[in-house]
């Protein structure tokens, strides 16, 4: 089953490798880092991770 990144579930995350707090796209040390489940995986990926919050 592939696995997927916990980056789209971030309110910064622009889609297409995009995010407001990274200039060019996300660095892919980072990003290799934000898949649940792997070798690499690491809760604190990221300094500016904010989980998106639903709205009701």
């Amino acid at each position: 089953m592939p696995k997927s990144s916990l980056c789209p579930e971030c309110i910064y995350w622009q889609g297409f490798l995009k995010c407001d707090k990274y200039e060019q796209k996300v660095p892919m040390e980072v990003l290799n880092k934000s898949f649940p489940g792997t070798e690499d995986f690491d809760e604190n990926y990221c300094p500016y991770r904010t989980e998106k919050t639903i709205q009701k």
